[in-house]
């Protein structure tokens, strides 16, 4: 009784031909594609995660003062709340 296995042993080029098309795909990829925008650091952000990391590393209390620190550092985004209708400072108020 033949197999899958012994075909694909005796016909080596069956087992290539199996991984042939993501292959063949990945080689055709345009490797400079104009779509993707290249990743945007920013400085800050990474300067808070080095802090907060090395302040994780106190013993005892470090974990407390990165706490500190993540919670108590201004954030770029904006702010939800004061866009809000009837709110101090939102628009209709």
């Amino acid at each position: 009784m033949t197999t899958r296995r012994t075909m694909i042993r005796a016909i080596p080029a069956a087992g290539i031909a199996l991984g042939a098309p993501s292959f063949v795909l990945a080689a055709s990829a345009n490797p400079s594609r104009s779509d993707v925008a290249a990743p945007y650091y920013d400085p800050l952000q990474m300067f808070k995660t080095v802090l907060t990391v090395g302040l994780a590393q106190i013993p005892e209390v470090g974990w407390l003062v990165s706490a500190a620190v993540k919670l108590l550092w201004p954030s770029d985004k904006e702010d939800v709340w004061l866009n809000r209708p009837g709110f101090c400072g939102g628009s209709n108020s």
